[in-house]
């Protein structure tokens, strides 16, 4: 048959109303679907089976009934199924037998083949069989019908391979006819071919072993076969094997024996067992030879004649014994009943235990697929992480937990319902017809509003804002722009269409610019939303591409298309003409939303710089063209301008602009081979980046670890705009009419507290674990630094206080900041930079309070004055200045308003410097009030002296008014030394408004020979830490540990081991103080017990490793833990040095430990980033849950002291992320994971 083309048109029209079931078209109508097919007229459905449905249809050529076989839809679209489907009627077609149902006609109509068999009035075996099982004789007589019409085939050379009861038809004189043909194969060789070696076909309860098993030899004794299970069915009224799936059924089959047909039905003769189970034998060659046989067998046992199934062996010649000699058969007829009935008896019990057994493992291998299942699914759900993948995974995990199956792991379980707690998902919650094509969305940077703008043809324009919290329009604007669409009619660009092109809110947002496509800009001021915009032109035959507002809504920048050119309104609400102050032509630019960062992307120049609000440049920051190198697009900044990321050649890149490098590179193989973002947004904090591209999807990256969050893949549309809350709360996708609100949903139990532009260095725990300090550098000028510290609520994780600490002047660069909180929670002590440790109060609050430490050489204040020099700057009004001393017990301030002129600064030194061992920092507390400037607000020399003395600032201070007081260094040359006597002039800018100074204090720095070098240095700090009872404060210079009293910072002890050096990850050394002792472990596998007194090491215990990493002190507890590089941590009893266990933690070294006080809780960090969590148990540590992998191995644990909050900082990323404990531990109860 030649295979014709199917007729689209009509399967689509087949497929809507083609019935799916035979319940729809019992319960439908009667009238049947097809009317007619060919020339076979369709009459009703007969019935259907996987691959086709039977219809009674009359033949009007012929003028009969005919029963038309057509293939389900999914069959006629699969080549091979068709081609199945015809290989029926060719297996059928060369039969000619009354137990065959007979072929009349095969063809194609429409593209549907069929096949017109013989009409049998009756029914399926199947549907007789639900009625009961069938007498013994009378199965007999059936099976051998069926037997003769198999054998018929079989001679043809035609195998069914699918025998069953549904593909056997009984007539009204109950004769059997074979039907269905479907996976018949014929004998030629040309079709053993066509059937792959390997395939499964057929009906699993009917299949032979060597069917089953999917083995090539399968020949006509499967057909015997299936006929030795029909004949067990007919006789049992069940098949021989019942399984629950479709695995099971092939195990029964191949594997194991079912039982008698007479342990089913007691009075069945043994004749029809034997016959049966020939039939049933495992392999082939121990079946009848062929299906004539297997009739004559039966035939044999209708007539009462012996059966060939079973020969004459030891049961009959026991019977002629027997009669032989009775009394002795009657003896052991007595001995064998009670044998039987003890047998009997044992058989039933170990029967029904058996059963038992059998239903109880059949339960739990139920429910151990079913666990297995949703674990799978909720991993991958995890891991791909599509949007509202939490919904699902949720569900999933729930159901696995409430699985109560034996093979459920409480740690397995506990881990992917962490990293689904700490997940990262876009729900969505609700979709709003705009009611008008939308061009343009965008957030108020306080995210309480989303401004929709309209695309029309016409000149007048629609501005909805919508408030975020009802989702519910707030304010509508209509937009009149006659001029823009006039002027384009009379040029010839009707074709374009107006419309809203940007929007621009002000840093408060009080203040919203549009900007429509062509010609003008509009700014309305939202607390007075009545009052007529404010009209601002650009030209009507210009186009727009980007506006942006300054954060204090007084200053626009707009830059319009073609010419790339710049406008600058420096005060749009008085004066509405733009200025163009940049000549150069400009691609993109970004505004911080607080303070007064202005970007701009320079053409012709190929440089990215930073402006102030009036576009003049900020020569305190470099360019950042070496950086940003083929930017074409969209830059983004946060909100207080410290990040600026862009879509450069590069992929993704985020930079810190106060050092002007590369924060996070969000790598090529993140992004993968799809276009990178047209259109940037950066969450307020700093730590969400979302890129949309023009092509149809959305990514959202973690900027703190430069992960990939999620990918959201959007219905194209011609109209298409994405807005990010910069509050982290939505995510709104614009397509033609309407608006999308996903939520975001962030972690649950862990939240990053730092963003990128903060590099930290160190971090600790208050001793009441509510808060936590974090001291951090970023880069600074010419490759110094900037240290600072800032202070987190724990509950909120909001910043309390940031206090900076100028940049590093004495070119200490390797000395990293460190941060120790005292125990008794009022103070901490921040090692700063330029080998500096200051002391402060808790909170932040009273920075004035803070004052240096003598750990590393002397530290002097200086008692000053500040006088008028007598001198204005040159071009200043001279204009005396105010200068006021406020003094009580605490503190001494000076508060000085310069007015331009020159102040002098004068004060005694006690001690002279010594220039060849030490080197000296002036360190001035002193509080800005300066404008956003283009110069420093001051400068320091010498009295007398031609050259300045360099002054380096703080950050903070560059943007205006400082809250707090910050360090400011003067640095001291080898030609200022040595000093005795403080007499420095201070020239103010005129962007100097005031300042207040706390205190002035000359720091010097003991510098010391390298042991091997000879070089003389300051050597730098590695670590920090207070004592339990805070009057003794611990530290690590290089590979010595140094005890000094606190608070009089006297030098008490210094310990070294010469041959085996101290070790740590990363920048920490391996040292735990407490009361009684310090830990400090060595790079040859040791762990030293310190003595607080002397410093001297009272005993030595051997670690887990060759090297000791990292160790922990739970002194309540009397717990020393020692980590090493072959992940195994050791507990040791303090001051025993017993070894109380040793726990393989990790497979790869351990990088990070740290433990509660009371040692109930450990957290270990591998260099393989894996991190655990662990709980005291016996005698050792129980593993509670792992964390999700971090992005970088984690180089500092730190955990409160009451367990519920853990800090985790990255190496690489130097961020870090806060983890309530606790919060994890209850959801982990309410999902029902103990």
């Amino acid at each position: 048959m030649e295979d014709a083309t199917i007729d689209s048109s009509f399967l689509r029209r087949l497929e809507k109303r083609w019935p799916t079931s035979k319940l729809e078209t019992k319960l439908g109508p009667a009238q049947p679907l097809l009317q007619r097919l060919g020339r076979f007229e369709i009459r009703r459905e007969l019935g259907r089976g996987r691959f086709g449905v039977v219809f009674l249809a009359w033949d009007p050529q012929l003028h009969r009934h005919v029963a038309l076989k057509i293939p389900q839809f999914d069959a006629a679209l699969d080549p091979d199924l068709r081609e199945r489907f015809r290989g029926e009627a060719k297996a059928a077609g060369c039969l000619d037998h009354p137990g065959i149902v007979s072929i009349h006609d095969v063809g194609q109509n429409s593209g549907i083949d069929y096949i017109a068999m013989a009409y049998i009035d009756g029914m399926t075996l199947a549907e007789r069989l639900k009625a009961g099982p069938l007498p013994p004789l009378d199965a007999a007589r059936l099976t051998i019908g069926l037997a003769a019409a198999v054998q018929h085939a079989h001679e043809q050379g035609v195998i069914h391979r699918d025998l069953k009861p549904s593909n056997i038809l009984i007539d009204k004189s109950d004769q059997p006819h074979v039907m269905d043909f479907g996976l018949a194969r014929q004998l030629s060789e040309s079709a053993m071919r066509a059937t792959a070696t390997g395939q499964v076909l057929g009906t699993p309860a009917y299949m032979s072993p060597e069917q089953a098993t999917g083995k090539s030899d399968v020949g006509p004794l499967s057909d015997v076969y299936a006929l030795g299970v029909i004949l067990y069915e007919v006789i049992t009224g069940r098949p021989p094997f019942q399984a629950g799936t479709f695995a099971e059924a092939i195990e029964f089959i191949v594997n194991r024996d079912p039982l008698p047909p007479s342990k089913l039905i007691p009075k069945l003769p043994r004749e029809l067992d034997a016959i049966t189970f020939k039939c049933l034998e495992k392999s082939s060659s121990a079946r009848y030879e062929s299906a004539a046989d297997l009739a004559d067998d039966l035939q044999r046992f209708l007539d009462g004649r012996p059966i060939r199934a079973r020969a004459q062996g030891y049961v009959q010649q026991s019977i002629r014994w027997c009669r032989k000699y009775p009394s002795r058969a009657l003896l052991l007829v007595t001995v064998f009943i009670a044998l039987g009935l003890l047998l009997t008896t044992g058989s039933i019990y170990s029967r029904w235990q058996y059963a038992d057994k059998l239903a109880k493992e059949q339960q739990q291998n139920a429910a151990t697929e079913r666990y297995y299942a949703t674990v799978t699914r909720a991993r991958n759900l995890i891991a791909r992480r599509t949007p509202d993948w939490t919904k699902v995974a949720e569900d999933q995990l729930r159901a696995a937990i409430a699985n109560q199956t034996p093979v459920a792991d409480p740690l397995e379980l506990r881990a992917l319902a962490t990293e689904f707690l700490a997940g990262f998902d876009l729900n969505e919650v609700a979709n709003i017809n705009a009611e008008m094509l939308v061009e343009r969305i965008a957030f108020s940077p306080d995210g309480q509003l989303l401004a929709v703008g309209e695309l029309k043809g016409t000149a007048t324009c629609r501005v909805v804002l919508i408030d975020t919290t009802s989702l519910t329009p707030k304010h509508t604007f209509t937009i009149v722009n006659v001029g823009s669409s006039v002027t384009r009619l009379l040029e010839g660009a009707s074709r374009w269409q107006e419309g809203v092109r940007e929007f621009a809110f002000s840093g408060d947002s009080r203040y919203l610019a549009v900007g429509m496509r062509f010609g003008s800009i509009y700014c309305y001021d939202l607390h007075n939303p009545q009052q007529p915009p404010k009209h601002l032109p650009i030209g009507d035959s210009r186009e727009l591409s980007r506006i942006r507002m300054s954060a204090d809504g007084r200053a626009l920048y707009a830059i319009t298309k073609k010419d790339d050119s710049l406008l600058h309104w420096p005060d749009w609400r008085n004066d509405s003409k733009a200025r163009s102050t940049i000549p150069d032509k400009s691609l993109s630019m970004a505004v911080a939303a607080s303070g007064e960062a202005v970007f701009v992307q320079r053409l012709s120049s190929n440089e990215l710089r930073m402006f102030d609000s009036r576009l003049r440049p900020r020569t305190w920051y470099p360019p950042l063209c070496s950086m940003l190198k083929g930017i074409e697009r969209d830059l983004a900044t946060n909100d207080d301008g410290s990040l600026l990321a862009g879509a450069s050649d590069y992929g993704l890149c985020v930079y810190e602009t106060a050092g002007g490098v590369i924060a996070r590179h969000i790598q090529a193989d993140t992004v993968g081979d799809e276009p990178v973002a047209s259109e940037l947004f950066i969450s307020a904090d700093g730590q969400l980046l979302a890129g949309y591209s023009d092509r149809g999807f959305v990514r959202l990256f973690d900027i703190s670890n430069g992960r990939q969050l999620i990918r959201l893949t959007l219905d194209k549309h011609d109209c298409q705009d994405v807005a990010l809350d910069p509050q982290k709360r939505w995510l709104v996708v614009a397509n033609d009419r309407q608006l999308s609100f996903r939520k975001i949903r962030e972690s649950r139990v862990c939240r990053a507290i730092t963003n990128a532009a903060q590099s930290v260095n160190d971090m600790n725990f208050s001793p009441d674990g509510k808060s936590l300090a974090c001291a951090w550098y970023s880069g600074g000028i010419h490759g110094t630094y900037l240290n600072s510290l800032t202070t987190f609520d724990c509950e909120t994780s909001q910043p309390l206080a940031t206090f900076s600490g100028g940049f590093d002047s004495a070119g200490f660069s390797l000395d990293w900041p460190l941060v120790a909180w005292r125990p008794n929670g009022q103070e901490l002590v921040w090692k700063s930079n330029f080998g500096t440790v200051v002391c402060g109060t808790v909170g932040l609050h009273s920075t004035e309070r803070f004052f240096p430490l003598p750990l590393q050489g002397p530290v002097v204040p200086i008692e000053f004055e500040i006088t008028e020099l007598n001198g204005a700057r040159r071009g200043a009004t001279k204009q005396a200045p105010l200068i006021a001393l406020e003094e009580n017990d605490s503190h001494r301030v000076w508060t000085v308003q310069p007015n331009s002129q020159e102040l002098r600064f004068t004060g005694a030194l006690k001690s002279a410097l010594r220039p060849n061992k030490q080197a000296g920092t002036l360190l001035f507390l002193m509080k800005l009030d300066a404008a956003y400037a283009d110069e420093p607000p001051f400068t320091f020399s010498r009295i007398g002296a031609r050259e300045p003395v360099n002054v380096y600032l703080p950050t903070r201070n560059l943007k205006g008014q400082s809250a707090d007081y910050q360090w400011f260094s003067v640095d001291l040359q080898a030609n200022d030394l040595p000093l005795k006597e403080l007499n420095l002039k201070l020239t103010p800018t005129s962007n100097l408004r005031s300042f207040a100074i706390a205190s002035i204090h000359y720091v010097a720095l003991n510098l010391e020979s390298h042991p091997t070098s000879g070089k003389i240095s300051a050597e730098p700090f590695n670590q920090l830490t207070f004592n339990t009872t805070g009057d003794r404060l611990w530290g690590t210079i290089n590979d010595e540990v140094r005890c000094w009293s606190y608070p009089e910072c006297k030098l008490l002890t210094r310990w070294t081991n010469p041959s085996h050096f101290l070790t740590g990850a990363g920048n920490q050394r391996s040292l735990a103080a407490g009361t009684n002792g310090t830990l400090a472990g060595t790079r040859d596998g040791r762990v030293h017990w310190l003595n607080p007194q002397t410093g001297t090491s009272d005993a030595s215990w051997p670690g887990p490793g060759r090297e000791t990493v990292v160790v922990a002190l739970c002194e309540p507890a009397q717990l020393a833990l020692a980590a090493a590089e072959n992940g195994k941590v050791r507990g040791i009893r303090v001051p025993t040095g017993a070894i109380l266990f040793d726990l393989p933690a990790h497979q790869d070294a351990i990088t990070a430990m740290a433990a509660t006080p009371d040692g109930a809780t450990l957290v270990t960090a591998s260099a393989d980033r894996e991190l655990k969590i662990w709980h005291r148990g016996g005698d050792g540590f129980k593993l509670f849950t792992q964390l999700p992998d971090t992005s970088s191995p984690t180089s500092v644990l730190r955990i409160s002291s009451d367990g519920r909050y853990l800090a985790v900082l990255g190496r690489a990323t130097a961020c870090v992320e806060l983890w309530d404990l606790k919060h994890l531990q209850t959801e982990l109860e309410s999902m029902g994971i103990p």
